[in-house]
């Protein structure tokens, strides 16, 4: 996403943002890229979202033994981005267990590319995610806000005079009531993201057409959906189920009603019998 004076802010490549590595190790080794934990609930095979609007420009298969050279990478998506500042810019995904996009391809901010594995010259499942400037690979985490956490308090983080992402953040125009959220209209990348999300969140996620109702949940965790929702630039509502109707109060004056009704047609009939009688003396 491009922001003020065409400022980068990427998306989260993965849902959780716990890092492993930064872009030089506790050793001091560089390693031009960050690494990013994969294992939660129950298995180490994540979705990987496109980092920002893109065309996929490089696909990678493994060969399954080489970890040297372009291999090291495993099945690995590149995606080509809108220069910034005149410099072309990439972002790279790699050690993959499999990718759903092929060479050429456009895709959107949040779309689903792949799905995190352990493939290439990599010691245990995790995303390597590389930002890549005019041929150079730079420190992601300056492309990405600063919401994450470390898996160790060694993991390199910022160089001299760097540092996150700052967006302005507008005062909201509304205060969320409800413990519900609708969110949209939603693409499909925006849906399977914000469903992960809800996942994370413990909260259900229902499709409800173009739209997704997320909760019931917690105050902090409809605020997180909120900021979610605004960073993808999706709508963002407060939702309430509609009510019940209580029909007790009309039925029951129906059953007044009726009982008005059967005196006038007693009655009706009574007088019926009169004229009838009357009419029979008469003649």
């Amino acid at each position: 996403m491009r922001i003020e004076n065409d400022m980068v802010l990427f998306n989260w490549p993965l849902v959780q943002r716990i890092l492993t590595q930064g872009m030089y190790s506790s050793t001091g080794k560089w390693h031009g890229a960050i690494d990013m934990r994969c294992t939660w609930d129950g298995t180490t095979i994540q979705p990987v979202y496109a980092a920002e609007d893109g065309t996929v420009n490089w696909v990678h298969d493994w060969d399954g033994k080489t970890v040297t050279g372009m291999q090291s990478y495993g099945n690995a998506v590149k995606i080509r981005h809108a220069d910034y500042k005149g410099l072309s810019l990439e972002t790279r995904y790699a050690h993959l267990s499999s990718y759903v996009v092929k060479n050429g391809q456009q895709v959107k901010e949040g779309q689903l590319i792949g799905y995190t594995g352990n493939t290439g010259n990599s010691s245990g499942a995790h995303l390597h995610f590389e930002v890549i400037l005019e041929g150079e690979r730079r420190n992601p985490l300056v492309w990405l806000d600063n919401d994450f956490s470390l898996a160790w308090d060694t993991v390199y983080t910022y160089g001299p005079g760097e540092g996150p992402v700052k967006e302005e953040q507008e005062e909201p125009n509304m205060t969320y009531t409800s413990d519900t959220l609708k969110i949209g209209p939603v693409s499909t990348g925006d849906r399977t993201t914000m469903k992960a999300l809800a996942s994370q969140l413990g909260a259900a996620a229902q499709d409800q057409g173009d739209y997704l109702l997320i909760g019931p949940m917690e105050e902090e965790a409809r605020d997180k959906v909120a900021e979610k929702a605004a960073a993808l630039s999706l709508g963002c509502a407060d939702y309430t189920a509609p009510a019940q109707t209580d029909l007790t109060s009309v039925l029951a004056r129906l059953d007044s009603q009726d009982k008005v009704l059967e005196e006038i047609s007693s009655g009706l009939s009574l007088i019926l019998d009169k004229l009838v009688a009357a009419g029979k003396a008469l003649g």
